[in-house]
Order: C-alpha cells, then sequence, then structure tokens
C-alpha cells in the first residue's frame, strides 16, 4: 500500500503558475479529480480519487487500484486540523487511524521556488494530435529536508505532475488528471464512528530518474539518448542502441570514454502491444477549458522479456516532432568508425 501520509505533503506542493513571465500565483481553494501515484522500487502503481479542501485543511482519497500491492479499495482521509489520517476499507469496513504528524501546507509555489522552464506536454503539431503547454518548478524543502518538482500547466495553473525526494521518506511522484472545482460529496471527509486499529505505511526509494533528448527511428531500429541531467549515481551522457546492428555505444560523464557492447535484446517499439489491455481514457489537467488539460489512453499488459520482470522504468516523452538527422545515429568519433 502506498504511504499516504507522505502522499499528502507531496500533494500540498503542487504548483500553479501564470502566464507569461513565471511568477507563484494562488491555487484554487477546493478541487477534486484522479490520481496516480508511482512507485519504481516496490514496482507498483496505485490510482484513485483525491478530493482537496484548503480551506478545512483535510484531504481524502479513494485508492482504487493497487497494482503490485494489496488489491484492497480504500478511502484515505487526511484531516490535518485534528493531526489524524484515517485508512478504511471499503470492502470490509475495517478502519484505522493515526497521527499525521504534519503540518497542513497549501497547493502553492513556494517562495524559493525555481522556475526550470516551459514544454509542451504531447506536441504542438496538430497532424500529430493532442498537447497542452506546461512549466516546471522546484526547489527544497526544510521540513522536512527535500527536493521537490511540480509540473502545471500555463494557463489555468491545472497541477500535473508532483515529485518529492528526501531521505526521511524516499521518492514519491504523483499524477493528477480529470480536476474539476469544487467537491461534489463533502461526506468523503468524514470518518466512521469507530476506527481502532492502526495500519503500517510503506517507503518510497527510487533509484534514479534523468533527462534528456531522444531520437527514435523504428523502421531503423535505432534509439539514441543524450541526457542532460543525471542523478549522482549515473555516468552515462550518451547511448546509442542500433539493434539491427546488434550494437550498443555508451560515453562516460566523466571520462568521455566510449564503451561499446552487443545487444542481445530484440527491438522493442515505442508501441502500443496488440495484446496490451485498455485501462482508461482521461484529461490529464483538467478539461474545464480550452489548454488546460490533455486526453490521454492508458494501456498495460506483461513483458515477455524475464530480464525486465523484476524492473519499473518509465519515459515520459514531450515536445515530440516527426524527423531527425541521419547522423545522430552515427557513433562519435571517440567510438570509432560503424563497421
Amino acid at each position: 500500500m502506498i504511504r499516504i501520509s507522505v502522499l499528502c505533503v507531496v500533494l500540498s506542493w503542487a504548483v500553479l503558475v501564470s502566464s507569461q513571465r513565471p511568477t507563484p500565483c494562488d491555487a484554487p481553494t477546493i478541487w477534486s479529480g484522479g490520481f496516480t501515484q508511482r512507485d519504481q522500487q516496490q514496482a507498483f502503481f496505485t490510482t484513485g480519487e483525491i478530493y482537496y479542501d484548503e480551506v478545512q485543511q483535510r484531504v481524502a482519497y479513494i485508492l482504487l487500484d493497487n497494482e503490485g500491492q494489496s488489491s484492497e479499495k480504500l478511502h484515505i482521509i487526511a484531516l490535518y486540523k485534528e493531526d489524524l489520517i484515517y485508512t478504511i476499507n471499503l470492502e470490509t469496513e475495517a478502519c484505522g487511524v493515526q497521527k499525521l504528524g504534519r503540518t497542513f501546507i497549501p497547493i502553492q509555489v513556494p517562495v524559493n521556488a525555481t522556475f526550470v522552464g516551459d514544454t509542451i506536454l504531447g506536441t504542438s503539431d496538430l497532424t500529430l494530435g493532442d498537447g497542452v503547454e506546461v512549466e516546471t518548478w522546484q526547489g527544497k524543502f526544510t521540513d522536512p529536508n527535500g527536493f521537490y518538482q511540480v509540473v502545471v500547466t500555463r494557463r489555468g495553473c491545472i497541477p500535473l505532475n508532483d515529485l518529492f525526494v528526501s531521505d526521511e521518506i524516499g521518492t514519491v511522484e504523483t499524477f493528477f488528471s480529470n480536476i474539476v472545482g469544487g467537491i461534489s460529496d463533502p461526506n468523503v471527509f468524514v470518518p466512521p464512528g469507530a476506527s481502532k486499529d492502526r495500519h503500517p505505511v510503506r517507503d518510497r526509494n527510487r533509484q534514479f530518474e534523468d533527462t534528456g533528448r531522444l531520437v527514435y527511428d523504428a523502421s531503423g531500429q535505432r534509439i539514441l539518448y543524450v541526457f542532460e541531467e543525471l542523478e549522482p549515481q549515473r555516468d552515462v551522457v550518451y547511448d546509442l542502441q542500433l539493434f539491427k546492428e546488434k550494437k550498443r555505444y555508451t560515453m562516460d560523464r566523466n571520462t568521455m570514454k566510449c564503451t561499446i557492447t552487443d545487444i542481445t535484446d530484440d527491438f522493442r517499439p515505442i508501441q502500443i502491444p496488440n495484446n496490451a489491455t485498455f485501462v482508461d481514457k482521461l484529461v490529464l489537467g483538467s478539461n474545464a477549458e480550452a489548454d488546460t488539460g490533455v486526453t490521454i489512453v492508458q494501456w498495460r499488459g506483461n513483458t515477455t522479456n524475464p530480464s525486465e520482470r523484476d524492473d519499473l522504468f518509465e519515459n515520459f516523452f514531450y515536445d515530440i516532432t516527426l524527423g531527425f538527422d541521419p547522423d545522430d545515429f552515427i557513433p562519435p568519433k571517440e567510438c570509432g568508425s560503424l563497421e
């Protein structure tokens, strides 16, 4: 099960920003929508509904899918004024309560937040599909000590993605969807009469996260990654994979030395597999008005590659355009000539 008290902290640091010159802006005080929380190390993700009330300092969650962990359907109520968090099993009605131990923090841009940049989530090319302009903010916290990064729509200040990292609680990442103003059922914040059992919580601990440029050629079965930002434990800044030639070229960021290895896996296109299972169609952000969200379709399935069954990898693509420079797939001179 996810660590709900941590999720509360992460959600409270979602950022809303204004258009033109990026500056902190006031978030909606009462809203609801969907959320997905992913765990790299535990290899599971949780989806459900979120209800946020800044005025009364309370957040509620309906957990509908805990793939990779318990299949329980849970109702979580975090009441910050009372310093309590309730966990209710929707099937058995068993209830647990424990201290929150954290101060409520409104969904605002912290005063020390740093603007990272703006991108198009999806594409701006109407011939390809849909997209929405988003902004990224990041910074550090002192209570608890940690790092945060948030992504919001440029128009409407709708939170899309929320990341929080600290030594105390590990890494928590949340995605928001189908956001609307208001709370349709205020009773979602009302706990049952008796809650005696205490429920354990789990920490999150992501191994790494890298960002950079991707060049993809399905017909030629070749992929290039050029990493611009790396976690401290990661050293590869250049990764060229030529599946037809069965060769992989990587370069170390410290020595800029090239390493050539054989590729043993088959090329896997960035496509929806024929045997994939449809999960849901939703709006990432909000569909309340234009340019505040983007429609996405979720699919899932099982891998047949044994080497990937114990790992969880995520790739997020943005600013997508058609075409590429053929020279991108020529190994650098440090790697020698391509035979």
